[in-house]
């Protein structure tokens, strides 16, 4: 999962998270991340996982990308990574992991110790 927050444009201090790949970034309704700021293309760039390399980001159109202030054709990314689209800068982020709740096991856990104690205590009156 990645996370890419808005540091400029009508979205500004907002952010968006991917939960598939590949990603596609444009002006376009069809795109997964609907950009209207100036110079974004319809269909302007795909951010996408490759097993053993990471995340990518490629252009699909003549509209410019730039990864930390450098023109790319094709960029492997990093946490912190600064992304121009146009007129859009966002800022890439592999989102943290979340975890999934253990209240169920914890409970029953517990509720196995309370019942081994209550047959331990049974047991020693019993013996006596």
């Amino acid at each position: 999962m990645i996370e890419l927050r808005f540091l400029t444009g009508s979205q500004a201090g907002g952010q968006w998270s991917a939960r598939h790949f590949p990603v596609r970034i444009g002006r376009s309704p069809e795109s997964d991340l609907v950009l209207w700021e100036p110079g974004v293309w319809d269909h302007h760039a795909e951010i996408g996982y490759e097993t053993g390399s990471g995340f990518y980001m490629i252009p699909l159109s003549a509209g410019a990308v730039t990864v930390n202030d450098h023109p790319v054709e094709s960029a492997v990314l990093r946490n912190g990574d600064t992304l121009t689209l146009g007129a859009a800068v966002l800022q890439f982020w592999i989102a943290p992991a979340r975890q999934k709740g253990f209240r169920l096991r914890e409970s029953l856990l517990w509720l196995a110790w309370l019942g081994l104690f209550a047959a331990q205590i049974c047991l020693i009156r019993w013996l006596r």
